[in-house]
Parts: structure tokens; C-alpha cells; sequence
């Protein structure tokens, strides 16, 4: 929350590491769910899933504290979401008929709000005023009042064919998502990137049908980063070469970033002069005994990558406080 730490996630509980180098910080000890969704609160603390419920821990020291309790049907919750008031917490439910829900809680009192008249996945807040989520592959938006906790319109489609992890929305409220044409041999998606408004029309980015992953929005919405996998690549042991790059949305113009098959999840400095990403493909470059690295680098290539963290683990989707 200070702009000075990236969070990590991993099969070892959750760490976070200094921007300015050092030893990762353990603040959950291993969970039951290897790579918990977290999300940063406010007054240092951060919330994770741990035995299918949520959970809130100080950053240092303390005890962790159940935010939410499973009720009779409720199988899981996950994907955490603080809402821009502080005090609320927004996330899926997941239900044992398959269906889902989204639920709101009090960070204060620590009680259950309620539940929203709709289901889904990934539910978040964005600026435009909209709660977004994914739900049965369509990315939906609807018109919610955080001073009211309340949702004042009707849910809209905004797109179809959408995973939870692969959409993105900037500060200003600029969205984007990838929409699936084929699938590979290896299981990837050819995908074209497409920008779409709230009331549901979609424009094409003049970006080439390709393999993208982790598609990541730039604060102020003029930039994608994404892996773009390389099917025919030269990866070791016939692993897909797999890269960074960062694209310009205006323009198509492209930007190579990493290298040598190493660069996975990035993503953005609140500045958006900087992107942080895991290579977990060292090990089988190199020989080591380190499955991956946490580094950061200059969004525009400049000088040279710095690494943050190397470990035996692997690590999963690191995040950036919110104030850079």
C-alpha cells in the first residue's frame, strides 16, 4: 500500500518483496489453496483465500481474521475486490449446483452485506461507475453506486468468449479484452484483441491474429503488455517461445521486451513507466536450481532488467500497490 512492494502468490502462501531489493517477506504462511487470489486493503492488510473462505492479515505481524463464512450451499469464495470506499469487499461466491454469485462484505464489522442480484467471476470496480465480471464467457458490466452498495441499472454484455483472467480496464476506464478464434495444439488461443465500449460495441485493435496471454492494460490506456506465445518457437524442451511485449494501441506499433522465452504475467507500474513480470523458464535456460525470477523493467526497454527475487518456487501473477 506505500508503492514500495510487489505481492507475490505462490504454492508457499503469500510474500512480498521490496521495489528496492532485499529478501521477500512472508505474510501468510502456506494456505490450502496454492496461488491464493489476494487483493490489497486498506490500513496496511491484505486479504487472501485460504480454506474456500477469505481472509484479512496485517501486512507485519498480527493474526489473520475470517472475513467471510461458507452459508449452507456456498462451496468457495475467491476473487477478492476492494471497493474504492475502503470499507467494502466485493467477491465471487461459488455455489454446489455449479452456479455463482457476487457477494459484498463489511471490512469494519467484518458481516456479510449481502448478495447481488447476478453471478460471476472476477468482479471488480472501475471508474466508469460499472461493477465488470465474467460470467458463463461473457464479460458483463452493470451499473453500480458504491455509496449505496447498491446496483441502479441492467446488466449488459460487453463481449463473449472472455476467461476471467483475460480482460483488462485501466484507471481512466478504457477496457479490453481477447476474444478466442482457434485454439493450437498446445491448448493456447489465436486471438484477436478488441476494444469495447459500455454500450456493448466492439472495435478490433489493428493488432495480428496471435497466441496472446495476460493482456494488461497501461494506466493511462495507451499501452498493452502480453505474452505472445510462438507455437513454431525454439523454446527448451519444446516449451512455446513465450515473451513480453508491449503494444501501442493507437498505432499497432509493437515492442519486444523479453527475450529467450522469459517473460510471464506482467504487469504495470501505477506510473506505467515500469513492468514487473515472473520468468519461470530460468531453470531449463540456464541449468540452476530456480524455477523463477521476480523482475522489473522499463515499459519502454530501456536499460537493463532487475531482478527482485530469484526462488525455487514458482511464482504466480505478482502485484503492484496501488500508489506506485
Amino acid at each position: 500500500p506505500d508503492g514500495s512492494w510487489i505481492m507475490m502468490t505462490m504454492v508457499s502462501g503469500v510474500k512480498r518483496v521490496s521495489l528496492f531489493g532485499g529478501k521477500p517477506i512472508t505474510v501468510v504462511e502456506a494456505t490450502t489453496e496454492p496461488g491464493p487470489y489476494t487483493a490489497w486493503a486498506p490500513d496496511e492488510r491484505l486479504i487472501y483465500e485460504d480454506f474456500g473462505t477469505l481472509w484479512i492479515k496485517p501486512l507485519v505481524g498480527g493474526s489473520p481474521t475470517q472475513v467471510t463464512t461458507l452459508q449452507e450451499g456456498e462451496l468457495d469464495h475467491d476473487w477478492p475486490f476492494v471497493l474504492p470506499d475502503g470499507k467494502t469487499m466485493i467477491a465471487t461466491i461459488e455455489y454446489a449446483g455449479g452456479s455463482t454469485g457476487i457477494g459484498m462484505w463489511d471490512l469494519d464489522s467484518l458481516e456479510r452485506i449481502g448478495v447481488l442480484e447476478l453471478g460471476g467471476y472476477s468482479p471488480r470496480w472501475i471508474p466508469t461507475g460499472h461493477l465488470i465480471f465474467e460470467l458463463e464467457g461473457e464479460l458483463m458490466a452493470v451499473p453500480f453506486d458504491v455509496s449505496k452498495r447498491k446496483i441502479v441499472g441492467v446488466p449488459a454484455s460487453l463481449e463473449s468468449s472472455v476467461d476471467p483472467r483475460t480482460f483488462a480496464v485501466s484507471a481512466g476506464g478504457t477496457l479490453v479484452s481477447l476474444e478466442a478464434t482457434a485454439r493450437n495444439v498446445l491448448g493456447g488461443l489465436n486471438s484477436v484483441i478488441n476494444r469495447l465500449d459500455f454500450g456493448g460495441s466492439a472495435r478490433s485493435l489493428p493488432f495480428e491474429v496471435q497466441n496472446y496471454w495476460d493482456l494488461r492494460l497501461s494506466p493511462d490506456g495507451s499501452q498493452l503488455a502480453v505474452e505472445i506465445s510462438d507455437v513454431g518457437g525454439t523454446g527448451p524442451q519444446s516449451i512455446p517461445d513465450q515473451d513480453i511485449w508491449v503494444l501501442d494501441v493507437k498505432s499497432g506499433f509493437r515492442d519486444r521486451l523479453t527475450f529467450d522465452n522469459s517473460g510471464d504475467e506482467p504487469t504495470w507500474s501505477p506510473g506505467g513507466d515500469s513492468l514487473l513480470y515472473v520468468d519461470r523458464r530460468v531453470s531449463l535456460r540456464e541449468g540452476t536450481g530456480r524455477s523463477s525470477r521476480l523482475i522489473v523493467r522499463s515499459s519502454d526497454g530501456t536499460g537493463s532488467p532487475r531482478i527482485l527475487h530469484a526462488d525455487s518456487v514458482r511464482l504466480e501473477y505478482p502485484d503492484w500497490s496501488p500508489d506506485g
